[in-house]
């Protein structure tokens, strides 16, 4: 059977762990701060997920929590189609290893944790000397949380908008999200010293991968390089993907000047362009065994482009003011006369009013979408 103890050692092994956080990693088991109720995906088509309890089936439950991959614990309905999905879990172990180690951290920084969860890296972070205020949404999970982590001296567990911090402990050496952002909030900045660490799961709606850290600059602004290393979190929620009816408008019908495998099958294409099209949403779908990828837009545009047609005088499908295609073909050329870039390579400065996301050094930002 999975045991914490493998799943911290395989971690050694495999260069996620070093230092004192391999130690802490082994001493903070996160079997301790997992609700007795989890949930796994069921294989098949759809989205399942089957409860597994700890006095049911406490082997499995076992071999859930002490696995290298995330726990779902809680499920709610999605806003796309009302079907189950995740709305908390805690958070795979390589990933969580990942950002504590970006943030630097010496004993007795003062620390704010975003996304309490099941309150599992605000332990960590405990135990490592910081001084912990951790922040999580959910009325529930927060009390929870709150109850498994009283023991410890140095945290503060607070119910409520992890995106508007926690001006009161402010303000901070140190501020870790455990959520997934397309923008970084004004209060994050406000409320870090000069030279804090921000560290945060950074996606785009074509790339649910991105890591961003952050130096906070003595001007309230932050500017930092994005992690080759990716990561994948759920989303801060007012951040999730929408996706909007589309509006009425006459259809644009015609031939795709690129194969859209060639956006598919490169990540750093992808996490190129969706840092280009910040605004557009893109699903891959496949339905009567044609596949197709769409996109959407906020202003009701779309693109609906046959992946194994697109030649085709019909290979591509547009509506709305704007060219969502045309766009994203664009952005990949940008992408390719740029030597096909790495996600490392590019960096953000943030601001309480506004972001830039650049390539190599700020002053060469990245295209921004037309204005419609």
């Amino acid at each position: 059977m999975t045991s914490w103890a493998g799943t911290v050692a395989r971690l050694v092994e495999q260069g996620r762990l070093a230092g004192r956080w391999a130690g802490i990693f082994a001493e903070v088991d996160r079997a301790a701060f997992t609700p007795d109720t989890v949930y796994a995906e069921m294989p098949g088509p759809g989205r399942r997920y089957d409860e597994v309890t700890r006095g049911g089936q406490p082997e499995r439950w076992t071999e859930l929590v002490c696995s290298p991959e995330a726990v779902v614990t809680r499920l709610m309905p999605s806003a796309a189609d009302g079907q189950p999905a995740p709305s908390s879990s805690s958070s795979a172990p390589a990933a969580v290893a990942t950002m504590l180690a970006a943030l630097d951290l010496a004993p007795g920084d003062r620390v704010l944790d975003l996304g309490t969860g099941t309150g599992w890296v605000a332990a960590l972070l405990a135990a490592y000397g910081a001084e912990v205020t951790t922040v999580e949404a959910d009325r529930t999970v927060a009390a929870e949380a709150a109850a498994r982590l009283a023991p410890f001296g140095n945290i503060t567990a607070v119910h409520g908008d992890a995106v508007l911090g926690h001006p009161e402990s402010a303000a901070f050496d140190a501020v870790h999200a455990g959520f997934a952002v397309r923008r970084i909030p004004a209060a994050w900045l406000t409320q870090s010293r000069p030279g804090a660490r921000i560290v945060a799961p950074y996606s785009t709606l074509w790339s649910h991968t991105g890591m961003v850290g952050l130096v906070r600059q003595s001007d309230s602004s932050a500017a930092g390089l994005f992690s080759r290393t990716r990561v994948s979190f759920m989303w801060e929620a007012a951040q999730r993907p929408r996706w909007p009816a589309p509006a009425e408008h006459d259809e644009r019908v015609c031939v795709s000047p690129v194969d859209p495998r060639e956006v598919l099958q490169s990540p750093a294409c992808m996490w190129a362009v969706g840092l280009q099209l910040p605004g557009v949403t893109f699903d891959p779908v496949t339905a009567g065994g044609d596949r197709t990828l769409r996109l959407w837009a906020l202003d009701g545009s779309t693109a609906a482009v046959h992946v194994d047609h697109w030649a085709g005088p019909a290979g591509v499908r547009q509506t709305g003011p704007r060219s969502l295609w045309d766009e994203a073909v664009t952005a990949t050329r940008w992408w390719t006369s740029r030597g096909r870039p790495s996600r490392d390579r590019f960096g953000l400065t943030t601001s309480p009013h506004r972001e830039t996301i650049w390539l190599d050094t700020p002053g060469q930002p990245v295209p921004s979408p037309p204005a419609t």
